[in-house]
């Protein structure tokens, strides 16, 4: 993901992305995936912080903790099942999206690489992953 992009979710979303030490290791057509996730979590708690967001195998990625320290059991499962269901589904979404640009794609692999593409960015990759 490009700096600009990077640093306007770690800015619009402090403290949430304080402690992502890699960074967003994904590029720019996943942001407004990212975004509209981030921005959901957001409405549910401000307990939440962020491991790891990342591509792999076609996939988007998005490890989280929530700080239980002011949270009852209870309110712990009911906030971590809410923002479980949302990173599925922004998960499914990354997975028919194209990294690069947001449009609409299908996972590839050029034979050890697994990326998910449009066809514009699709290039000399051709064996699509189902």
């Amino acid at each position: 993901m490009t700096p600009e992009l990077e640093d306007a979710l770690r800015k619009d979303f402090a403290p949430m992305y304080a402690n992502l030490t890699w960074g967003f290791a994904c590029e720019d057509g996943w942001e407004p995936i990212i975004r509209k996730l981030s921005k959901n979590i957001a409405g549910i708690t401000n307990t939440v912080e962020v491991d790891c967001v990342k591509s792999k195998w076609a996939g988007l990625r998005f490890y989280f903790e929530i700080d239980r320290t002011s949270l009852n059991e209870s309110e712990y499962e009911r906030i971590y099942e809410a923002i479980d269901k949302l990173v599925e589904s922004a998960c499914d979404l990354a997975e028919e999206t194209c990294e690069r640009c947001g449009k609409k794609a299908v996972g590839v692999s050029d034979g050890g690489w697994v990326q998910t593409l449009c066809a514009v960015h699709l290039g000399k990759q051709t064996d699509a992953v189902s």
